[in-house]
């Protein structure tokens, strides 16, 4: 059921679709999102000096902004409002189509890849 978004961080209706279904349906600022993230990932390099890390993977993810993967908005009253749904769409369709790799190649099924996640999260 699609409805007027009433949290800043939910996904349009335009998102929601099949993981197998043509990546083409992915708006290209969210495809653009999900590359960017990428790069993000690629920037830290183990055993570099974290502030080494830190540089370097912002200086990935100041792109999100240039391509228009996230902006924010103040209404009248002060109240600002982030707009994030390219970014959190990339994210998620990026995060789908991995857990359903990871689980076909174990043989096992996304829930369990999800669970897993969820744990290491925890930690």
């Amino acid at each position: 059921m699609c409805t007027k978004a009433a949290h800043v961080y939910e996904i349009p209706c335009t998102w929601r679709r099949n993981v197998r279904a043509d990546v083409a349906e992915m708006p290209e600022v969210g495809r653009q999102a999900a590359h960017i993230l990428l790069d993000a990932v690629t920037a830290f390099e183990a055993g570099r000096a974290d502030e080494d890390n830190v540089v370097a993977m912002n200086l990935a993810l100041q792109r999100l902004d240039e391509v228009g993967a996230i902006g924010a908005t103040t209404a009248r009253t002060g109240e600002i409002t982030l707009e994030v749904s390219n970014l959190a769409g990339g994210a998620v369709v990026s995060l789908n189509w991995l857990i359903e790799q990871l689980a076909f190649r174990e043989g096992s099924d996304p829930q369990a890849v999800i669970a897993r996640l969820r744990d290491f999260l925890d930690r």
